[in-house]
């Protein structure tokens, strides 16, 4: 954070629904929303249109750092 000159407000996790467990667990104990991007139930192929949406919402929110 000291790095990058932000904070905590700024960053976000961005994964899809079908993430290791670890990872939602990691967000909360760094105190870092997590943002779940769907996926298609028959491929599990991530939905682009939401991951688009999802990023575009982020940026407006003042997530600068999407991890």
């Amino acid at each position: 954070m000291d790095k990058l000159n932000t904070s905590l407000s700024e960053i976000v996790i961005i994964a899809s629904e079908d993430t290791h467990y670890s990872i939602p667990k990691a967000a909360n104990l760094l105190m870092l929303d997590w943002l779940k991007i769907p996926v298609d139930f028959e491929t599990r192929n991530i939905d682009a249109f939401s991951l688009e949406n999802i990023i575009i919402n982020a940026k407006k929110r003042e997530k600068n750092i999407l991890l």
